[in-house]
């Protein structure tokens, strides 16, 4: 027998969420039918990781290490339970680490090879999040000299996979910085990115002895 067979491997990749099942898988598809069955042995790697991001569907041709297209069929899917969270994060990947023909359990591995396409599985986020500002919107400044704190609240509607900086500064309405009506200097804070985390912000308010109206 002269007929000889090569496995290729082409990636399907979604968004988080997804209503259309199986939507994360590699496909390793056979060009010749066998007699025999074939067996592929593989590790994977990317920036997912199983079991928090995804894991992979077992049955009777897929293990978590190798996937077997049985005799006489010409594919395997090699599939994949994605975890729709609630986190803010960049695009993941699902790649091979190590993929090759298991010659001891393949029919006829001489016949048999594996194409050299490396294709990634994408899994596209599709979670947003609100960075909250809450706080008292008016207060009563007091005589000259006098301080009083008012403290904000930045808390996010949703967490984010790494922490960020946020830059914090304000803008002079009829109340100015300038005048003496309050003090806040402008700062830089890391933010952990938990959503249950809470950061507070105090901007003085500096009372005087004018006659004014209200800023």
């Amino acid at each position: 027998n002269d007929d000889k067979a090569v496995v290729n491997i082409t990636a399907v990749s979604d968004a988080e969420g997804s209503l259309t099942k199986p939507y994360f898988r590699f496909e390793l598809t056979n060009s010749n039918t066998s007699d025999g069955d074939i067996v592929i042995d593989y590790s994977l790697q990317g920036t997912a990781v199983s079991p928090a991001d995804y894991a992979v569907v077992t049955n009777n041709n897929v293990t978590t290490n190798s996937v077997t297209i049985p005799a006489g069929s010409t594919y395997v899917d090699l599939e994949f339970d994605v975890v729709d969270d609630d986190i803010v994060e960049l695009t993941e990947t699902i790649s091979f680490k190590t993929v090759g023909i298991n010659t001891v359990n393949t029919s006829y591995p001489s016949l048999i090879t594996l194409s050299n396409n490396r294709p990634v599985v994408q899994i596209e986020d599709n979670d947003s999040a609100e960075l909250l500002l809450t706080g008292i919107e008016k207060v009563t400044e007091g005589n000259t000299s006098d301080i009083t704190k008012i403290t904000y609240t930045l808390k996010l509607t949703k967490s984010t996979q790494d922490p960020f900086t946020i830059k914090l500064a304000t803008e002079d309405g009829l109340a100015k910085q300038s005048d003496n009506d309050y003090f806040f200097s402008p700062k830089d804070i890391l933010y952990s990115g938990d959503k249950t985390d809470e950061l507070n912000v105090t901007v003085d308010i500096i009372g005087d002895n004018k006659v004014e109206r209200d800023e």
